[in-house]
């Protein structure tokens, strides 16, 4: 996994956890799609209350959408997705200075929930970020 200190996860478990977004707040059940017909099933209900789902959706979807977005080149032609970029070290410990960075990008299709993903660019201390990712 990739992290931030003690916290520890991995490309599926943040795509799970954006895919809430496009799930009235509820993480799926990953899968493997084989057809249009794949049953989608709840994993983790609630993960998001209902209450703060549309805060997020927002703020996440103006990082990519709104004038003067930061990552406006995460956006696709014809959805409107919601997203954030972000920095994992990798070292062997705290006072690790020899370690490197990880940029991330994920993102989700709030509208559809047919498109979640998110992509790591590895080795990217010094490169600015998000603009890599």
């Amino acid at each position: 996994g990739y992290g931030q200190g003690e916290i520890m996860v991995t490309p599926l478990h943040v795509t799970l956890a954006y895919s809430s977004l496009a799930n009235n707040g509820d993480i799926m059940q990953p899968r493997l799609v084989t057809s249009e017909n794949s049953e989608a099933k709840v994993w983790k209900q609630g993960a998001i209350s209902k209450d703060n789902l549309p805060t997020l959706i927002n703020s996440f979807t103006a990082l990519i959408n709104d004038v003067g977005a930061t990552i406006p080149d995460g956006a696709v032609p014809g959805f409107r997705l919601a997203g954030k970029t972000g920095t994992a070290e990798i070292k062997k410990s705290q006072d690790d200075t020899t370690g490197t960075e990880n940029g991330w990008f994920v993102s989700v299709d709030p509208d559809t929930s047919k498109i979640s993903l998110s992509m790591i660019i590895e080795d990217v201390k010094d490169r600015g970020h998000s603009h890599v990712t």
